[in-house]
């Protein structure tokens, strides 16, 4: 039996670049690649941060949560999830159905709910068990 699958992702902002280092099962970088330079935007990435944890709260307060603001939610997911990692991690984690993903972060990428994350498919923190680390 194999042991699951460990992916590393490092993200720090750095003006419209977001870095992304990626180490897969201990090996830095592995298939997937390392230390690439992906633009992002980190202003809409902020809001769509904020409007997802609105929802979640939202869905709380309530105690339930209805179909439209669940594919409001996955939406926003989707979206932070394109915005944060290039292609490759997306296709590697779309590709892979479980295993551990730890994200370093730094403080400005902190609020963001990572575990809302979304493939296309599924939460992240549906398929993975997600860890964050400040950087």
């Amino acid at each position: 039996m194999s042991s699951p699958t460990h992916i590393r992702v490092d993200l720090v902002g750095d003006g419209s670049l977001l870095w992304v280092t990626t180490t897969l099962d201990g090996d830095r970088c592995g298939s997937v690649g390392t230390c690439q330079r992906h633009h992002w935007d980190s202003a809409a990435c902020g809001r769509r941060s904020a409007r997802l944890r609105a929802g979640v709260e939202r869905a709380n307060r309530e105690g339930r949560v209805d179909g439209e603001l669940l594919a409001e939610i996955e939406r926003l997911g989707a979206l932070l999830f394109d915005d944060l990692f290039p292609p490759a991690l997306k296709q590697r984690l779309r590709e892979l159905t479980e295993g551990y993903l730890t994200l370093g972060l730094t403080a400005e990428l902190w609020d963001i709910p990572v575990e809302l994350l979304h493939d296309g498919r599924d939460f992240v923190a549906l398929r993975w068990a997600v860890g964050r680390q400040l950087l």
